[in-house]
């Protein structure tokens, strides 16, 4: 990382800093006003209709693959920011909605701000790798075991993601997963097609020697022929 970088990064921790203390006075103080004026049953009843109405518009709205923690803090700091908001008009009046104006406007700067920072560490020779945001097979060559874990992984996934993109990527995934059974081991993948399975089973006890089979026997080695039935 280059010397800039690294200024860059100490400038946005220190306005960071300072915007995270005058938000923290600016809540406390609010919080205080609204209380005194309109009382705890209207600070707590300003609080539960905000975070109400958010959690019902959220709740109208599809849900991304695995991100419930996101919408969790949005519905909390909806119920803050209200009665951050009447705590101001109240205490402080118009000059009150103006900090908090500002303060939003300054917090979304300093996100937009340090998005930038990140992005221009993950580029070539940044020093940092992207995570992938869709399911991959293992890097290297996949043995059998990490795909039959895949396998089940991305089943889970599916159950939870409405995204039609991720979907489609899972499902992808999925195909892969089956390609690379198919190449490394085909008489058991398909004497588990065989079974006619659901998408939810897993396939290691057909694939991968020594697991158990849903009777009770377990996979024989592929190099070895199975018992007969």
């Amino acid at each position: 990382m280059s010397w800039t970088s690294r200024a860059w990064r100490v400038a946005w921790r220190a306005a960071g800093a300072v915007w995270a203390a005058l938000t923290a006075g600016t809540v406390a103080v609010s919080v205080l006003g609204a209380t005194l004026v309109v009382g705890p049953a209207g600070v707590v009843g300003t609080a539960l209709a905000a975070a109400g109405g958010t959690a019902l518009a959220l709740a109208l709205r599809p849900e991304p693959c695995g991100r419930t923690w996101p919408r969790t803090r949005l519905v909390g700091c909806a119920g803050l920011v209200a009665v951050t908001v009447v705590g101001a008009l109240t205490s402080l009046g118009q000059a009150g909605l103006a900090l908090v104006m500002v303060l939003t406007a300054t917090g979304h700067g300093l996100r937009v701000w340090h998005r930038a920072l990140v992005r221009a560490a993950v580029r070539p020779g940044g020093g940092r790798v992207r995570r992938p945001r869709h399911p991959q097979l293992p890097p290297g060559p996949p043995d059998l075991t990490q795909l039959c874990r895949a396998w089940r992984t991305t089943h889970e996934a599916l159950g939870r993601c409405t995204d039609p993109a991720r979907r489609a990527l899972l499902v992808q995934a999925r195909q892969d997963c089956l390609d690379e059974m198919a190449r490394l081991e085909p008489a058991g993948l398909q004497r588990w097609l065989d079974t006619v399975p659901d998408p939810a089973d897993d396939p290691a006890p057909f694939l991968v020697t020594g697991t158990r089979r849903p009777g009770g026997d377990r996979a024989s080695d592929p190099g070895r022929p199975g018992p007969a039935h």
